[in-house]
C-alpha cells in the first residue's frame, strides 16, 4: 500500500476525531482499519473513489458469524431475557392471556407459546384452572 501526506478536508472534524483518540496521527486511519481487520482475521477492506466520494468496503467472515459460538450465545441471552420478562409478567398478573403477553412483550403469540412450553417443561411455571378462567403460577419466584 502506498503512503502519502494526509491533509484533512475539514480540520475541525478531523481535530475532533483526533482528540477522541479515534486515530492517533493524521493519515493513519486506513492503516489502522487494515490492522484491525487483520487482527480480527478478516479480509482487508477495499477502497474506491470517484470525483465526489471515497468508499470503504469491509468484509465479514460469514463462517465465523453463522457457525460460531457468538450467535448461539446471543440467541441464548435473548431467549433468557424474554423468559425472565415472561416470568415477571406471569408473577405480577397470573390471569394474563397469551395475547396480552404477546402485545406487552412485542413478540408473536407463537413465540409466547414456545417459551411458556419451555418454562412449563423446566418446572418454572404451571397453569391452574380452565383455559379462559385459569391463571399462571410461577413456581420459582427468584425474580
Amino acid at each position: 500500500m502506498e503512503t502519502s501526506q494526509s491533509i484533512p478536508y475539514n480540520p475541525l472534524i478531523a481535530k475532533g476525531f483526533y482528540y477522541r483518540e479515534l486515530f492517533e496521527n493524521w493519515g493513519r486511519g486506513i492503516q489502522l482499519m487494515m490492522d484491525e481487520c487483520q487482527t480480527a482475521g478478516l479480509k482487508p477492506p477495499s477502497f474506491s473513489s470517484s470525483e465526489y466520494q471515497v468508499t470503504t468496503t469491509f468484509y465479514r467472515n460469514d463462517a465465523v458469524l453463522i457457525k460460531g459460538k457468538l450467535q448461539d450465545k446471543l440467541q441464548d441471552k435473548l431467549q433468557d431475557k424474554l423468559q425472565d420478562k415472561l416470568l415477571t409478567e406471569l408473577a405480577n398478573r397470573p390471569e394474563t392471556t397469551i395475547a396480552e403477553l404477546s402485545t406487552k412483550l412485542n413478540v408473536s403469540e407463537r413465540t409466547i407459546h414456545y417459551h411458556i412450553k419451555q418454562l412449563i417443561a423446566e418446572g418454572k411455571v404451571k397453569r391452574v384452572g380452565a383455559r379462559k378462567n385459569g391463571q399462571w403460577i410461577v413456581v420459582n419466584k427468584q425474580l
